[in-house]
């Protein structure tokens, strides 16, 4: 991982670190699929300490103030409100903006694990989402307290995805170029020169520009990507390793059994039976 993502300071090192929400039950006030009127702003207001709300765009086009500048929001995007932010403040006249919110109050914090901003890719699930959420909310029968810690965990969930794609966009265009090749010709025989090729720099320029902002070298990554085409393979396949090793990227099954063990302490027969049954027969470096 980048030492500048490390920066941000934003992924928790364990459970521990998780917000208070995710331990502790908060209390659901409401949950409703908000549609600002066209020609006309909404009336953002500031949370008090100890109320939180979650917008998750599903429609049109607003505006959300943060530090003094006013960020556009779209469909898909998550916004994080805790005490002392404010909700969606503008709206476009002609498209206006539809959003799921849910506020809820309890512990006050400070805390912020993920950015104020995130965002969920798939714009059906989104309203997918919404239609399922208001449905059971206003199911009398449905526990609140279980559907509001489903809630949130299922949008910090989408956070958190967001947030692993934005470590490869900050990355400098170059690297990220080198990157992507890495993740998604993993399986073909890639060359350091073909990876600096595509970057456009020397073969010496992007070891060290991979050190510094990934810490590993460009072979380290390649084979870090190919160990985790090869766990899902074997967590969801029957398939000879002969077949997995080449599926991957590798020329000889030995050669990625040594690799694949060293990165996970399994050989990958092991692995999928842990995987598949709970369990491994003691194939494990201590």
């Amino acid at each position: 991982m980048s030492k500048n993502i490390k920066k941000l300071g934003l992924v928790p090192k364990n459970s521990a670190d998780l917000p208070w929400f995710l331990r502790q039950p908060p209390k659901l006030q409401s949950i409703s699929h908000y549609h600002q009127g066209p020609g006309s702003h909404p009336l953002g207001y500031t949370l008090p300490a100890g109320h939180y709300c979650l917008e998750l765009i599903t429609h049109g086009r607003g505006w959300l103030k943060v530090e003094d500048e006013w960020v556009e929001v779209l469909p898909g995007d998550l916004l994080w409100h805790i005490g002392g932010d404010s909700t969606i403040g503008r709206s476009d006249f002609v498209n206006p903006y539809a959003c799921l919110a849910i506020r809820f109050s309890g512990r006050v914090t400070k805390q912020r694990l993920v950015p104020r901003i995130t965002h969920w890719e798939e714009i059906d699930e989104v309203r997918q989402f919404t239609r399922e959420m208001l449905r059971l909310h206003v199911d009398d029968k449905f526990d609140s307290g279980v559907l509001l810690q489903y809630v949130i965990n299922r949008l910090y969930f989408q956070a958190r995805l967001h947030m692993q794609g934005m470590t490869y966009a900050a990355l400098p265009l170059e690297l990220g170029r080198a990157m992507k090749m890495i993740q998604e010709d993993y399986a073909q025989p890639l060359r350091l020169a073909e990876l600096a090729r595509e970057a456009g720099w020397s073969v010496a320029h992007l070891h060290d520009k991979f050190k510094e902002y990934l810490g590993v070298t460009p072979h380290q990554a390649l084979m870090a990507r190919r160990i985790q085409a090869a766990r899902e393979i074997l967590s969801s396949s029957n398939l000879p390793m002969k077949t997995v090793a080449a599926n991957c990227g590798f020329s000889h099954a030995a050669a990625f059994c040594a690799q694949f063990k060293t990165a996970t302490r399994l050989s990958p027969k092991n692995y999928r039976r842990r995987q598949f049954y709970g369990h491994h027969s003691g194939d494990v470096t201590r």
